[in-house]
């Protein structure tokens, strides 16, 4: 059948047709020339999922394409592979994932609460009651989320047969590095304000250091070769000299 016999609507489909297959064949040439900003585009993608996933630096190691500056249609397509396979494993474990994120969010809160532990007395009336409870609170909602991380870490691990890991720590690693942590701040934080109210006694005039430690437990000695109003570390124990040559050594 010539052109000619062919009526005027089917002319035109052909025409649109034509006219589709070159528009593709454009948008292909502009994908390979652009090639190279598209998987940029997608490494950034990935780099946020591998976030939100807690990939550990291993993790991201194991995709040996990342750095690969080789621009070809396949390097664009193995990246969207990676993107697939990280947001099928957060579809899969989003909970325990939300659960450990929350339990960050509430363990910051906390350790902010209890860096402003001293001023929080300069408060009066219901916001100091209101802090209160807003602690208590967390007290019993931290060990609740900590629980929940353990028992799905554990159905992760009869599912898949390997253990989940957030951004490279078991969830026990986790859990037990982080009451570490907050153990060394306590300890740092009280041994800052013993040394603090030392230092503001001896500053006091008509203060004595024997004001610092319980009668029962301290001992004085003369001491004239140690400067006044002093405070310094003795064979691992707090020496405090007062007025007169005078110091007090905790027992």
């Amino acid at each position: 059948m010539s052109k000619n016999t062919l009526k005027k609507p089917q002319r035109k489909l052909i025409r649109y047709f034509g006219s589709v297959k070159i528009d593709v064949k454009r948008c292909e040439e502009l994908r390979k020339a652009n090639i190279k900003k598209f998987v940029d585009k997608l490494r950034d993608q990935l780099q946020t999922i591998w976030t939100t996933g807690h990939c550990s630096d291993a993790d991201k190691k194991t995709f040996r394409y990342f750095y690969d500056d080789f621009y070809t249609e396949d390097l664009l397509d193995l990246h969207e592979l990676e993107i697939q396979k990280w947001k099928k494993y957060y579809e899969d474990n989003g909970k325990l994932l939300d659960i450990i994120k929350k339990h960050q969010e509430l363990c910051m809160i906390q350790f902010e609460e209890n860096a402003t532990g001293v001023n929080r007395f300069k408060n009066r009336g219901g916001q100091l009651l209101q802090e209160e409870k807003e602690r208590n609170k967390l007290s019993k909602v931290i060990p609740q989320l900590e629980e929940q991380m353990l028992n799905l870490s554990g159905a992760f691990l009869v599912k898949n047969g390997v253990v989940f890991k957030t951004f490279g720590s078991t969830v026990e690693e986790y859990i037990q590095n982080l009451h570490e942590s907050r153990e060394n701040d306590r300890k740092t934080k009280l041994s800052a304000r013993k040394l603090q109210r030392c230092e503001t006694t001896l500053r006091t005039p008509g203060k004595s250091c024997m004001s610092l430690f319980p009668p029962s437990t301290s001992k004085c000695t003369t001491v004239s070769s140690y400067p006044k109003n002093d405070c310094v570390r003795f064979q691992k124990e707090d020496i405090c000299h007062a007025y007169y040559g005078e110091y007090c050594k905790e027992a």
